[in-house]
């Protein structure tokens, strides 16, 4: 009994007695270093068994399919071939599914493509509701609209005569000279926001990126700002264009009763624009109250402002020598005066522009060809009643030619070179492809513009015509004449500009051509409208007024 109870007992684990290693692990408290090893430990003699076993199941079936003969062969070929149909059902299976992704996938780009499709079919709008080629034709109607109304409502104010002196023709400064004044004042600041466009990229505290104002348009300002700003920007330009009326008003006080002796549009216009000019400084902020810049914007001025009297000066010598050799050649000396003075303009503003710390980069869409070209077109159609003679429109004629084809000269050269180089239309090319069609432009819409206030000036009915030193004297006669020539020369214009298109479209620069057109007036439409208007009331009544005391002109109403 002794033996056989000490058997059991230690047949069995006393209380104090360590479990062994398999029961540790079981129960997860065995050392983490060590699991892996005692798994492959446990597994490893489970998993030998196990292979044994399947050997022999194996085997076993193996010699008793060979000693049943062909049935047993029979029995395993069909195993194979289930498990071959097995393997090729989930093979198709998995092919289909890869097909309807693929399919599914071909039909999400189908929709997107149709989305893409109409969304491209539906134009997009501008300025609210209105499609690109309905705003085109907009602004097509506004620049004609404004500079037909512009330009004759200075004339309607009833002013008095000169001889009263300033304080008797306040109707005058205050009503003919604020309307030219306002009409100076939005294609002026449009030029100057141009000109003064700093480098690409840089603000004017030189960090904050900026977008060029050559992608704005001139109602940029009316759609993105506040109403406050709206408001503000309003009353400065109106507080801007009386006090301007103030300077030449009071540059005409001194003289009294003797203003139409003063020959005040001499030394009192140019004080009088260079003060709305330098005005705009103090809008755009201290950035730019710099002696440089109060420098460049008074050259920019008189170089805008100086042809005027020149070809002033040029149409009154016309009109004095009053020969067919004065009368055909004074169109063209007008003509080599303005390009004497275009190509000078851009020499000095080239040099000025980067020496007042400004960028060139858009300088081409300043305007000064639309400029020059409206001065010059307005200057040819005033020699009209002011000659009276059919070799004025001879002259005018050749004059259009020749600039027609000296532009066309320059676009072929562009075009030879471009095609030499072999890397398409290059900035040069478009550059001019601009100015001519400023210069197409400035060819067209003035000589319509000019046609209403001229006939005005010179009807009899006119109660203002009696203080205008040339249409006091003009008669039917001279009516007649002036609008034959106007309309012949309009005729030419179009026949002019035909030709440009005709020849830019042979080049294989015609849509870049057209390109530009939009360009300018979808960007530049107020500022044509307000040039045009300006202008044209320039040419169409101040310069002869007597209220601007230019005596010298007396010559002309010999009558």
């Amino acid at each position: 009994m002794n033996v056989s109870f000490g058997v059991g007992v230690r047949g069995q684990l006393l209380p104090g007695d360590p479990k062994p290693s398999h029961v540790v692990f079981l129960t997860n408290k065995y050392q983490h270093r060590y699991a892996l090893f005692e798994t492959e430990r446990l597994i490893s003699p489970t998993a030998g068994v196990f292979a044994c076993f399947v050997f022999i199941k194996f085997s076993h079936g193996l010699l008793y399919s060979l000693n049943r003969g062909e049935s047993g062969l029979t029995g395993f070929k069909e195993l194979a071939k289930h498990v071959h149909l097995s393997s090729m059902e989930e093979e198709i299976e998995r092919q289909a599914a890869e097909i309807q992704k693929q399919a599914d996938q071909i039909v999400d780009l189908k929709e997107k493509n149709a989305m893409s499709l109409a969304t491209q079919a539906i134009p997009p709008t501008e300025w609210g509701c209105l499609t690109p080629q309905q705003k085109l034709m907009l602004q097509l109607l506004l620049v004609l609209i404004a500079s037909l109304v512009a330009v004759p409502l200075p004339l309607l104010i009833p002013i008095n005569d000169p001889r009263e002196g300033p304080l008797n023709n306040l109707a005058f400064f205050y009503g003919y000279n604020v309307i030219c004044i306002a009409y100076y004042l939005p294609a002026q600041y449009r030029r100057l926001q141009m000109l003064l466009e700093l480098p690409p990229g840089k603000s004017a505290d030189g960090e904050t990126v900026l977008k060029s104002v050559a992608h704005s348009s001139a109602m940029s300002f009316v759609q993105q700002s506040s109403y406050a700003e709206k408001v503000k920007r309003a009353v400065s330009y109106t507080l801007i264009i009386f006090g301007a009326g103030t300077v030449y008003f009071l540059c005409c006080l001194p003289w009294g009763t003797d203003m139409v002796y003063s020959y005040s549009m001499l030394y009192g216009a140019p004080p009088t624009f260079v003060t709305v000019d330098w005005m705009y400084l103090v809008l755009l902020g201290q950035r730019y109250w710099n002696l440089k810049t109060v420098v460049l914007v008074f050259v920019y001025n008189f170089l805008s402002l100086a042809p005027v009297l020149v070809l002033c000066g040029v149409v009154f010598t016309c009109t004095y020598f009053n020969t067919p050799a004065a009368e055909f050649f004074g169109a063209l000396a007008s003509w080599v005066v303005m390009e004497a003075v275009g190509k000078a303009s851009d020499k000095v503003l080239h040099t000025l522009v980067p020496w007042a710390g400004y960028s060139l980069e858009h300088y081409y869409q300043v305007g000064n060809a639309l400029v020059f070209s409206s001065v010059l077109t307005f200057s040819e159609v005033i020699l009209f009643p002011s000659t009276n003679s059919w070799w004025a429109l001879a002259g005018v004629v050749l004059v259009d030619t020749l600039g027609s084809l000296l532009q066309l000269r320059v676009l072929y050269k562009c075009t030879v070179k471009d095609m030499q180089e072999g890397k398409g239309v290059s900035e040069t090319t478009k550059r001019a492809l601009w100015t001519q069609c400023e210069i197409d432009v400035a060819r067209f819409w003035p000589v319509v513009v000019a046609l209403p206030p001229l006939v005005w000036l010179m009807d009899e009915r006119n109660p203002n015509r009696q203080y205008y030193y040339l249409f006091e004297c003009t008669t039917s006669d001279h009516m007649n004449i002036t609008v034959v020539c106007i309309l012949v020369k309009l005729g030419w214009t179009c026949v002019l500009t035909g030709l440009d298109v005709y020849m830019c479209t042979q080049w294989g620069i015609g849509p870049h051509r057209a390109q530009q057109m939009l360009k300018m007036y979808n960007k530049h439409w107020a500022m044509m409208a307000a040039t045009f208007a300006f202008a044209g009331a320039i040419f169409t009544s101040c310069w002869l007024v007597k209220h601007d005391g230019l005596r010298l002109l007396e010559i002309l109403s010999e009558c």
